[in-house]
């Protein structure tokens, strides 16, 4: 009997020895679009990263959501529709309650999170009060690196040495050019050749007004463009194993909370062409 159970359990071992093991599905985030310039990431640990808060009501017409998430805050630039308002205003409503990191640098948020600042150069002649600063915010979250843009100009050797490879791409993308030119976003577009392209800071229509110039809607910079793809809602779920295989420009919804902040209702469909 006890040779028996002896060899009864050799060939167990033996069995789950040799059974392929699991593999593990590799951590997500979770990346929420607000609306302008402003997103929000999860991290798979669960922290929150709020990047380019805008202003109520200042420049563009419409109010920021109330109770966003945030245990870090990053801004690009001091200008009112990327700070909050706290360089016009002189006040952050984040001071005191968590880190604000707006210089280049290199920060760890948690294990899976590390979080740098490239400097570089604000677009145009815009900023020029505050000498042109402008963060481009380099984000390595478990195994996927997400590039925000801010209002930076012109992609250079330099920057794009600096930048290096780029998963996700949030990057302006308003139709009459506000920031970058056509020839400019293609350029950016070649050299750092991203996955997925989150368009950002383009004119809403229906949250705006008519004070805005030279800020055109999303649809115009869509024009003639390849791999489009439209989310009905603002938040997409990602992972390394989840990149689409081919680039592709993915239009996320202004989320519902900014609607309701300011007491309108979000249109049928997303600003999108398919």
């Amino acid at each position: 009997m006890r040779l028996l159970l002896s060899v009864l359990i050799a060939l167990l071992g033996c069995i789950f020895a040799t059974r392929p093991a699991k593999a593990e599905e590799p951590p997500s985030i979770t990346i929420n679009y607000l609306a302008h310039s402003a997103f929000v990431i999860q991290t798979p640990a669960g922290k929150h990263l709020l990047i380019d808060p805008y202003a109520d009501r200042v420049w563009i017409a419409y109010a920021f959501p109330v109770n966003v998430p945030a245990d870090v805050v990053l801004i690009s630039h001091p200008h009112f529709d990327h700070d909050g308002g706290e360089y016009q205003s002189g006040r952050s409503a984040w001071a005191g309650k968590v880190p604000v990191l707006r210089w280049p640098g290199r920060w760890e948020l948690d294990d899976d999170t590390t979080i740098y600042g490239i400097k570089g150069h604000h677009a145009g002649t815009f900023g020029r009060e505050f000498g042109q600063v402008n963060t481009i915010w380099r984000l390595e979250i478990a195994g996927l690196t997400i590039v925000h843009w801010g209002d930076n100009g012109p992609l250079t050797p330099e920057l794009a040495a600096a930048i290096g490879d780029v998963d996700i791409l949030m990057l302006p993308a308003d139709g009459a050019y506000h920031l970058i030119t056509e020839a400019q976003t293609q350029a950016v577009l070649k050299e750092l050749n991203p996955s997925v392209v989150l368009p950002m800071h383009y004119y809403i229509p229906e949250l705006e007004n008519d004070s805005i110039d030279d800020f055109g809607p999303l649809d115009q910079w869509l024009q003639g463009r390849e791999g489009i793809k439209c989310k009905p809602d603002s938040s997409w779920v990602v992972s390394r194993k989840t990149l689409p295989a081919n680039p592709e420009i993915l239009v996320l919804k202004i989320a519902d909370s900014v609607y309701e902040a300011n007491d309108t209702h979000p249109p049928q469909d997303v600003a999108c062409i398919n």
